[in-house]
């Protein structure tokens, strides 16, 4: 978000949002013990639109400097490159 030029307040707020986060899952049986959540986007969270573009924008911006060509839609991308196994 930082290098994106967002605000450091709203970085921060983001931080504080997603830091020490912890969720239960409800299913047929009950529901299970409290579990920390460590990657990922809070479900239905309206900042995640926001967050996986940003985080798309600077993923592309790096795939196409090193690869052969790319296409990104909505949430599908393709990469090719020279070798199967190039690191990007």
């Amino acid at each position: 978000m930082r290098t994106s030029g967002v605000a450091e307040k709203y970085v921060r707020v983001v931080q504080d949002m997603y830091e020490s986060c912890k969720t239960v899952v409800r299913c047929a049986v009950g529901v299970t013990e409290e579990f920390k959540v460590e990657v990922g986007l809070h479900q239905g969270s309206a900042l995640n639109p926001f967050l996986f573009a940003l985080v798309m924008d600077t993923l592309t911006d790096e795939v196409r400097q090193e690869s052969r060509w790319t296409m990104m839609f909505a949430d599908d991308i393709v990469i090719c490159s020279e070798s199967r196994w190039r690191k990007i």
